[in-house]
């Protein structure tokens, strides 16, 4: 009798489920799919921070720092994975072995393998690059993944120039962590049968690819001073870049080597999720010479894999291009018809559509959760005319286009009039409502504070604190914030008097 499985109401038939999968992917790789293939790239984090899961209240220091602990957590997490969200995946436990590359699942073997089993691997997180380099690494509380604090100050910005390149094995702290840990986890492979099946002992090592040269300069250096240097300080940002891209081709080097495998090889695939910050000029001048030193570097021309979170597909075509990069994973929803016909159908495009897909809204210039919100803020506050009757806005605006958007969802103008109202000066200092004098979040965003910022904007203008950016009069304010995709939006109406 065929192995199930049950998922709310419904049950699967493991076998049917991993030949319909098996099929499917065949006749993709043919270049016939069936159908668009359906993944989920999860990883460890699921288990970590849900306490239905996470039972033993395991923290991400533990998980991280004791590879006893990182190995039973990446079973646990595989077993639920596998009996708990039905993809495009085999599912049950492992029967045969399958490749999985960034939210990419393919069958390698047809034929069924009970000695095929788990697979683990060295997990540091997005820590391993920055903190490699010396940036000392936080674990936040609320079981929160860990983060390098910015290492290079402007008192030391030419710290890790002094100090060199550090040894990829023996630099003292996280990459000798990285090759004790490997250790221990073969180790534990060789002697672990869990749920009837061995786990391989092939363990990738943190640190084979890179996650971007400059990812890795916002992560020593800080986000806000890596755009400034590049601005203010081009010579010390491209020496850097340099510094960085010797750094991580050094290490990927001396690993390979390690592990018995070809330095060159058919495909690189990388990461550099910070890029998303970058307009394609900016792109063009002072990180693609970085990334097309790393591909030639490994690769011998063919195709290239980048994954990208955030809002960077602008420079899709650019990265198509220049690198013959020719899969992208994109951890940011995209639009895919507008991705496929600007980059042609021999992209691979890895990625999810926005959540209104998925909840059946087609009108993307409304978004219910921030008219709601508004429309509760002002029946609290009284507001029945709120273009006239407000004296300043704090809008959470970091696009362009969004913030437009939200004039229109608050009220202060009509739908789809937005951009004439904001031709005509409506919403500058000068005009009838003027909107985000603080430079709003297209200025600064510190994310996770941003909407605060708004917040305490707002309260500055009605107490006449706001110094060269005060709306004179200023007695009434809007203050907006905004989480997620575009589903979570908080308004607040901040007066002068209770």
């Amino acid at each position: 009798m065929s192995p199930t499985i049950s998922y709310g109401s419904r049950s699967l038939d493991l076998d049917r489920h991993n030949a319909e999968v098996r099929d499917m992917w065949q006749a993709y790789r043919e270049g016939h799919p069936s159908r668009c293939p359906i993944v989920f790239g999860i990883n460890p984090r699921l288990y970590l921070q849900d306490p239905r899961l996470n039972t033993q209240g395991i923290t991400f220091r533990e998980y991280v720092l004791n590879p006893d602990v990182m190995f039973q957590v990446q079973l646990k997490h595989q077993h639920y994975v596998r009996h708990h969200i039905p993809q495009d995946q085999e599912m049950g436990l492992p029967r045969s072995k399958w490749g999985y590359l960034l939210g990419r699942c393919d069958v390698q073997q047809e034929e069924e393998d009970t000695n095929h089993g788990w697979t683990v691997y060295v997990d540091f997180q997005n820590v391993y690059e920055g903190a490699w380099l010396g940036c000392p690494v936080e674990f936040p509380g609320h079981n929160e993944s860990p983060y390098c604090v910015r290492l290079l100050t402007d008192d030391e910005k030419n710290l890790l120039f002094d100090r060199g390149v550090p040894d990829p094995f023996k630099d003292g702290g996280w990459m000798e962590r990285n090759i004790r840990t490997r250790e221990r986890l073969q180790e534990l492979a060789r002697n672990t049968i869990f749920e009837g099946r061995p786990v391989s002992e092939e363990i990738e090592l943190s640190g084979t690819s890179t996650d971007g040269p400059f990812t890795t300069y916002c992560e020593v250096r800080g986000a806000e001073n890596a755009c400034l240097d590049i601005a203010l300080d081009p010579e010390y940002f491209h020496r850097m870049m340099s510094f960085l891209t010797e750094a991580i081709s050094t290490r990927i080097k001396a690993y390979r080597q390690y592990l018995g495998r070809e330095i060159v090889q058919p495909t690189f695939a990388f990461a550099d999720d910070c890029v998303e910050l970058l307009s394609v000029e900016m792109y063009r001048e002072h990180v693609l010479p970085y990334h097309k030193r790393l591909t030639e570097m490994f690769t011998n021309g063919q195709e290239n894999f980048i994954h990208l979170c955030g809002n960077a597909s602008r420079l899709f075509k650019t990265i198509k291009e220049e690198l013959n990069v020719l899969h992208f994973d994109t951890g940011y929803p995209i639009d895919h018809g507008a991705v496929r016909r600007e980059l042609g159908p021999e992209v691979e495009i890895f990625g999810g559509p926005r959540v209104e897909f998925f909840l059946g809204e087609s009108n993307k210039s409304i978004w219910p959760s921030a008219t709601e919100a508004a429309q509760h803020a002002y029946q609290q506050a009284g507001i029945k005319n709120p273009l006239k009757e407000l004296d300043v806005a704090e809008v959470y605006n970091p696009f362009t286009y969004q913030e437009m958007i939200f004039y229109e969802c608050f009220g202060f103008c009509p739908r789809g009039k937005s951009p004439d109202y904001v031709l005509k000066g409506t919403f500058s200092m000068a005009g009838a409502l003027p909107c985000d004098p603080s430079g709003g979040v297209l200025c600064t965003n510190p994310i996770g504070a941003s909407g605060l910022i708004r917040l305490a904007e707002a309260a500055r203008q009605v107490t006449g604190k706001a110094g060269a950016r005060q709306v004179e009069g200023a007695k009434l304010a809007l203050s907006h914030a905004m989480g997620g995709i575009d589903q979570f939006n908080g308004v607040t109406i901040v007066g002068a008097k209770l």
